[in-house]
């Protein structure tokens, strides 16, 4: 670390404690892992057509929110999926964002019908009264009715959107079929990771790639204290901050805990098959890329 990163956040030889790990350290893992913005991030609705509509579904109309350029023409369509918190503040401006680049942004609240879970402040009471009684048939069906909603605009266009929705660890797709697969902050997801590789390894074809971007564990024990200081304690604030739901982000801390560092995933990726097996740190270590081959 150079002089130029430590300037203007090194504490005095006076400053407490308390202090030190209370500011410094997040305002220096934030420095290392530049840019930064001070404030959230909110995307204009200049040129845009976005807000709240209905989109009509086998089960009567469920709320949505979409985004699109304000130009005319028609718009590749992409379907935003929800966390388990819902479309709040950050998802529809994600919709926004996509709308910018010229894109048919539409999110559909998919838990609609068995709660709102911007009223629950506990992950696991979201899971068990909301979250587990959602059927996939129920979600699907709301993803297609966006899109036949969005065709109906006269603005959208879905020729070249071909979804697949399906269990990851069962893809109902050809074996040696695929020419590439690439996850971003997915596999932490996964009920079962080494099943999860294995099927993926099934549906490539030979020669073909798997690329892993996910986050990982800091190497160096500064980096990780201010990373896991950062993540359990300001990340969740700021979640909250964006989504105004009140424990928004702290699953994100809680599953990266538990995942496994990045010489040992790729030590499964290659026992499910893939060869040629590199990864390296991004971040500092706050994130890793791994690339395997079929």
């Amino acid at each position: 670390m150079n002089d130029t990163v430590l300037t203007g956040f090194v504490p005095q030889s006076e400053t407490p404690l308390r202090d030190l790990f209370t500011t410094w350290l997040p305002q220096g893992y934030a420095r290392m892992v530049q840019p930064v913005a001070m404030s959230t991030i909110t995307t204009d609705t200049q040129g845009l057509v976005a807000g709240e509509v209905k989109i009509d579904t086998r089960d009567g109309p469920v709320p949505a929110y979409r985004a699109l350029p304000s130009k005319d023409g028609k718009h590749p369509i992409v379907l935003v999926v929800q966390e388990i918190f819902g479309v709040h503040e950050h998802i529809k401006d994600v919709c926004r964002r996509l709308a910018k680049l010229g894109y048919f942004a539409i999110a559909p609240e998919l838990y609609f019908r068995q709660g709102d879970v911007s009223k629950i402040t506990d992950n696991q009471e979201i899971f068990a009264k909301v979250v587990n009684h959602v059927p996939d048939s129920q979600v699907l069906s709301d993803l297609d009715a966006a899109v036949v909603w969005a065709q109906a605009s006269g603005k959208a266009d879905a020729s070249r959107l071909a979804p697949v929705a399906a269990d990851a660890l069962s893809l109902p797709i050809t074996d040696a079929s695929i020419a590439g697969a690439i996850v971003a902050f997915g596999v932490r997801n996964l009920a079962d990771l080494d099943e999860g590789f294995q099927e993926v390894h099934r549906v490539l074809s030979p020669g073909a790639r798997f690329v892993i971007l996910e986050f990982s564990t800091p190497p160096s024990p500064l980096v990780r204290g201010a990373y896991r200081l950062y993540s359990h304690h300001v990340l969740p604030a700021i979640g909250r901050l964006m989504s105004g739901h009140p424990t928004a982000y702290r699953y994100l801390p809680e599953s990266v805990d538990t995942f496994p560092e990045a010489q040992a995933l790729a030590d499964r990726l290659s026992a499910s098959g893939f060869r040629n097996v590199r990864w390296r740190y991004l971040t500092l270590g706050v994130v890793a890329i791994h690339v395997g081959e079929r």
